[in-house]
């Protein structure tokens, strides 16, 4: 009862709704030549919704705002714009997914590898979005969108496959492979570490995800490794990450 009113944002600005507890979907159809239109309308809409949350005490995540264009096998595909919302673009349906998609089989490659190429994907998507020049610094441009660089976005896959093994969430597969260190009656035995396999060729086995799940998984605040909640583990995830990728 609380989100009525977004309904009758989304209604003065003639965009139908779907909503859900904190959850709001927002439908408009569109050509290829209403695009723009299109685009402005929704950008309005947004900034209208922003302002009545804020009044209400309320946040829009910006950077978990997502837009996607849907289309039929008889219609012409529409390259779709960026959509600012807030200080925040939504690169997250094209850019981010793909950066993020099986990324884990990326754990281990050096920097010169594949990860160059989309850690510069990465920085270009921030000089779009704060319409910064080719030869600008970025890094703080991505500390302040609040993103985590390729190599920790990696280990976040990778922890949190691990997670959901050892909670009984992952396939059957990935649970089988994951042991909990045995208790010892020692101080570590409050610490939920994992077994670390012995490896014979790091180059191969210490990729795999026997290895770097509990690898890193041990190296995590022990208050992390003892929590039970996804959503509170993802969040202190990121923000132990963010911390490990920018501060000194």
């Amino acid at each position: 009862m609380y989100l009525i009113p977004l309904g009758d944002i989304a209604r003065n600005h003639g965009v139908r709704f779907h909503a859900y507890a904190d959850d709001c979907q927002l439908y408009i159809s569109f050509s290829k030549v209403t695009v723009p239109t299109i685009k402005s309308k929704m950008e309005n809409l947004l900034v209208d919704v922003k302002k009545w949350m804020t009044t209400n005490m309320l946040k829009l995540n910006d950077d978990k705002t997502e837009i996607i264009a849907l289309d039929g096998p008889r219609r012409t595909p529409v390259e779709l714009q960026s959509l600012k919302v807030g200080d925040e673009a939504m690169f997250h349906s094209m850019v981010t997914s793909k950066l993020d998609y099986c990324n884990a089989i990326l754990y281990g490659l050096p920097p010169e590898a594949a990860l160059k190429y989309l850690t510069r994907v990465q920085r270009m998507s921030a000089r779009l979005i704060a319409e910064r020049g080719k030869h600008d610094h970025i890094t703080e441009i991505i500390k302040q969108l609040h993103w985590l660089p390729i190599r920790q976005r990696i280990h976040y896959k990778v922890l949190v496959l691990t997670f959901k093994s050892i909670n009984g969430s992952a396939p059957s597969y990935l649970e089988e492979i994951v042991t909990k260190r045995p208790l010892k009656r020692t101080r570590a035995d409050g610490n939920n570490d994992l077994v670390i396999p012995v490896i014979k060729h790091e180059t191969f086995g210490g990729r795999s995800f026997a290895y770097c799940g509990p690898k890193l998984w041990n190296s995590l605040p022990k208050e992390l490794k003892n929590c039970k909640d996804i959503n509170i583990f993802k969040k202190l995830l990121k923000t132990f990450l963010f911390k490990q990728a920018y501060e000194p």
